[in-house]
């Protein structure tokens, strides 16, 4: 029975990503088979059930199963092969599963919808209906039609049902057709009013943010129309057309009949859909190719196109149990990426006390601002604003902030001079729509192999880079950075590093020097940020106060969601590091590892979170030199261990090159 299961069976269920699954479970027997989706609809939740029912299993084991089905809440939508035979689903006879099956489904109040005619055609010429349509409390079903499109003895049922809610589709903005006049006079109107209002907290800040974000989107909505993204179809073959009706026709004929003559020619009708299907892909493959041009960026699209990848999430493994739901595996990946933050945050720092010390006086001070940012520094920056960035969850585009009048601006103006004033960053920016990127030839159905991608509000973001124009302009002025830094600098680079490490060895080379290196990198590199001790180094470094303020406020408090095709998880706290995808987070990252320690034996070579130790000694013994290499490594490591910076081990490297001495 057990064997009969495994070789005829198997359920699924292909749900559109516009349509939002709450959950997904799973009933397996050695009999029967169950997969059930449960979907928010106009009516309540509704869970749709496809089911397999063995035809070696018994009436008792098929009588369990349906009791099983019946009893979930809400209201059901039950389809598949049920393997029993009853009058009332069109059947010349009755079999006893079929006959338990009617009773079962009478007492739990549910529905049997019969199909318009027979879904089995057995190879031994007898004609029944065992694929069928279950109800339970659902109003709005059409009547199951057979479908005879399929190479199968089973014919698939269809059926619709108009309650689903599908979320909107995947329209993006026709920005060809955007009425630019009516959106500035739109938010030129709100923003006007709002200018008026005083500013005497950080209430008012988040008050006069909330309503000009929705007249912004309010003026985007009403001044540019969506459209549909545009995808390239194959166009319409009137013999392709001719074969595929002449083939149902047949089918059709064959049902009635079963003559294996129809069988044969359906066979060959089926080959020659495949080739000309194949013929007219290739020649509109080639007419599109010879179409594309430079000047219009066709050639450009066509090959982003191609090179774009699609990053399909599959199940997730969680404590052994599989996710399929889009909620589901949001929530997953949400407490994947806590439990990276919750490790950096449960560390401690010898300097775990006189750190928090000085950042809680900090805290306490009052500061002066001594900055003004005014409506000219506002638009330089949004005119270097790259068009292609996702908005957060402000849906506030890079498109909008470029088209904004001049009273919006000067209302930034006003709004950004007031934070810095206040220390504050407001919260709305600090909400986070994660994305799951799966890292490369990693296990994807792994939680543990996504990085999170932080999408930040538009607004947000100009701000940040105001803030990191004034940091920028102070660490020159004070030439803060250490020299061995290359990572998120100007006039810096790989290459330049490169060169560093291979003229460094190259100089010990030719005076008979021995060079080895190990390449180290920082596990969770932003993730993992100590904030106290972003701040505390901060304060060292002699920031203005008033900036140290906003990046205070700024890294704290901040909470996210994990988008997954646009089912959120439940908001979460992010109690360490810095957020991926922000302005301000690199320079940020830099400052809190500016401070390396300078090592006995060798150098460092850094850019961003990777690592190298380099030196070079006029010995040809490895134990010299693991000595000399050990002994910076056990500094490295206790600055790590001081700060909360963990390595990844898998990712460290040791490379050896002795010279030979004449």
């Amino acid at each position: 029975m057990h064997s009969v299961f495994r070789e005829h069976g198997g359920v699924s269920i292909l749900i559109k990503n516009t349509i939002p699954v709450l959950k997904i479970d799973k009933i397996v027997f050695s009999f029967a088979e169950a997969i059930i989706a449960s979907i928010e609809s106009h009516i309540g939740l509704v869970q749709v059930v496809s089911i397999y029912i063995s035809p070696a299993a018994n009436r008792a084991q098929s009588a369990i199963f349906f009791e099983r089905i019946f009893k979930y809440p809400g209201q059901l939508i039950i389809a598949g092969d049920v393997n029993a035979k009853h009058q009332s689903w069109n059947n010349i006879n009755n079999t006893l599963k079929g006959i338990d099956l009617f009773n079962i489904a009478s007492r739990n109040n549910c529905i049997i919808h019969p199909p318009d005619s027979p879904t089995l055609y057995s190879c031994r010429g007898s004609i029944s209906t065992v694929d069928i349509l279950i109800t339970k409390a659902i109003c709005g079903i059409s009547s199951p039609l057979t479908y005879n499109d399929l190479s199968s003895d089973h014919m698939p049922i269809v059926f619709s049902f108009s309650q689903i809610i599908s979320l909107d589709e995947c329209l993006i903005f026709n920005w060809k057709k955007a009425n630019w006049k009516k959106f500035k006079e739109i938010v030129n109107t709100s923003s006007v009013v709002l200018s008026n209002q005083s500013i005497n907290s950080i209430n008012d800040i988040d008050n006069i943010i909330k309503n000009l974000t929705e007249s912004i989107i309010h003026a985007s909505e009403a001044s540019i129309p969506k459209k549909k993204p545009y995808r390239f179809r194959y166009p319409f073959s009137s013999r392709l057309d001719l074969l595929c009706k002449e083939r149902t026709r047949l089918r059709n004929r064959y049902k009635v009949t079963l003559h294996h003559e129809y069988k044969s020619l359906i066979n060959q009708l089926s080959r020659l859909i495949k080739l000309e299907t194949s013929k007219i892909n290739k020649e509109s493959y080639e007419s599109r190719l010879a179409s594309l041009k430079t000047d219009d960026n066709s050639a450009f699209n066509f090959v982003k196109a191609l090179r774009k990848s699609k990053n399909i999430l599959p199940p997730l493994v969680d404590n052994g149990n599989l996710s399929y739901s889009n909620v589901d595996k949001a929530n997953v990946l949400a407490k994947s990426f806590l439990t990276n933050y919750l490790n950096t945050s449960n560390q401690i720092s010898p300097h775990e006390q006189s750190v928090n010390d000085t950042v809680n006086h900090f805290r306490s001070q009052r500061h002066n601002c001594n900055f003004n940012i005014t409506p000219e520094n506002i638009i330089v920056i949004i005119q270097d604003l790259k068009l292609r960035k996702a908005a957060g969850f402000d849906k506030i585009k890079t498109q909008f902030l470029k088209n904004l009048p001049l009273s919006t601006i000067q209302l930034f103006s006003k709004i950004f001079n007031n934070c810095l004033k206040f220390g504050y960053f407001p919260q709305q920016w600090k909400h986070a729509k994660i994305i799951a990127i799966p890292k490369k030839d990693k296990d994807s159905s792994n939680p543990n192999n996504y990085r999170p991608i932080s999408l930040l509000s538009t607004v947000g973001k100009l701000f940040e880079r105001i803030i990191l124009n004034f940091l920028i302009h102070h660490e020159d002025v004070n030439n803060l950075f250490i020299n061995q830094q290359f990572g998120f600098r100007s006039k810096h680079s790989t290459t330049l590093q490169i060169i560093r490490i291979v003229e460094t060895a190259t100089i010990g080379f030719n005076h008979n020097q021995s060079t080895g290196m190990v390449l180290l990198d920082i596990q969770k590199a932003f993730d993992s940020v100590w904030l106290n001790g972003l701040v505390f180094k901060l304060i060292k470094l002699n920031f203005p106060l008033g900036l140290i303020k906003v990046i205070d406020s700024f890294l704290f408090n901040r909470t996210a969601q994990v988008d997954v095709n646009q089912c959120l998880s439940d908001t979460f706290s992010i109690p360490a590091g810095v957020p991926q995808g922000s302005a301000l987070s690199p320079f940020l990252f830099n400052i809190y590892i500016n401070d390396l320690p300078k090592l006995i034996k060798g150098e460092i070579a850094a850019f961003a979170d990777d690592l190298a130790i380099f030196c070079s000694i006029k010995s040809k013994n490895p134990n010299s030199f693991k000595k000399a290499i050990t002994h910076d490594l056990n500094i490295l490591s206790k600055f790590c261990s001081d700060w909360k910076i963990n390595l990844n081990m898998d990712k460290t490297e040791f490379i050896m090159k002795f010279n030979n001495f004449h």
